[in-house]
């Protein structure tokens, strides 16, 4: 597989095409389970913005997730944003 096959297979995906197992913190591709989305359990980034203040608890988090094939790392992302106390792990807003 090339890496442009790869990274479109999962910019193309839908959400209902991932598993998600919390003790491994891992996205599995249901269509190709060679690929795979980690998340990385070091400590997280933190992360001020205004748009934070609208959740009871204000401080954010980045959190790095890494896409994998084969269980090797191919790329690495930061693009998205623990908020209000790990509740929820959204997109981080473009501004």
């Amino acid at each position: 597989m090339k890496l442009k096959e790869f990274l479109d297979e999962i910019i193309n995906s839908d959400k209902f095409d991932w598993t998600y197992d919390d003790d491994l913190g891992r996205y599995n591709y249901i269509n190709d389970i060679r690929i795979s989305i980690v998340s990385d359990r070091e400590p997280d980034e933190s992360y001020e913005n205004e748009w934070l203040n609208c959740y009871p608890d204000k401080k954010g988090y980045f959190n790095r997730y890494n896409l994998c094939f084969k269980g090797a790392r191919i790329e690495s992302f930061y693009g998205v944003a623990a908020v209000d106390g790990y509740r929820m792990i959204i997109l981080s807003p473009i501004q």
